[in-house]
């Protein structure tokens, strides 16, 4: 099970209202757990293109589709906070993206938040024709993260990263809250100062 004790626990108790109102509208008994459990799968793959809910990410996955349940149940002040919050991840993770980029470039000049929202807004503006990123559909903005993440593996790549295949001392894979220190000879990983904070908001 990839999905945290808490977060199985909101899906159950917001689908057990989802599923109520489900059988009422269509005339289904609610006690019909066969019926249930098939309704149960739809949504699931129908969200996250998963077939259990064993199968659900923690992160975007969770998030649509207990979004989904949520409005399903007719909870929608609490489908409204999980759009809210999916939106406040993805934006930090493609703002944490691109300051990675500039450690490994070794470019200060794009060192506050504001400075690498202007760089994210140069990138929407070639690849989605859209000015400002808060106007950003949530898709789009993944695909920005993507853009991003792959320039960032790209100059990993340049530096001499990935030769060896699953060295630990040189990931390729993008982690929220990796640090890079660009050198002469290249680029290094900079040790986590809270390892253990990062291991939990990863794992969030």
């Amino acid at each position: 099970m990839k999905l945290t004790k808490a977060q199985q626990n909101a899906f159950w108790r917001h689908y057990a209202g989802a599923w109520a109102a489900r059988a009422a509208a269509a005339g289904i008994d609610p006690g019909d757990r066969a019926a249930s459990d098939r309704w149960r799968r739809q949504l699931i793959f129908a969200e996250t293109g998963r077939r259990s809910l064993a199968e659900v990410s923690r992160t975007r996955g969770f998030d649509r589709l207990l979004q989904r349940v949520c409005m399903e149940a007719g909870h929608y002040a609490r489908a409204a906070e999980v759009e809210l919050s999916r939106m406040r991840r993805i934006r930090e993770r493609a703002e944490d993206c691109l300051r990675q980029v500039c450690e490994i470039l070794g470019r200060p000049a794009l060192a506050t938040a504001r400075e690498r929202w202007g760089y994210i807004n140069a990138v929407t503006t070639r690849a989605l024709g859209t000015p400002e990123w808060e106007d950003i559909a949530e898709d789009d903005l993944e695909k920005v993260f993507q853009i991003l993440d792959t320039h960032r593996r790209r100059l990993l790549r340049r530096a001499g990263w990935g030769r060896d295949r699953g060295d630990p001392s040189y990931p390729m894979g993008y982690r929220h809250g990796r640090r890079y220190i660009a050198t002469r000879s290249g680029v290094e990983l900079a040790p986590a100062p809270h390892p253990e904070r990062e291991e939990a908001r990863h794992a969030g």
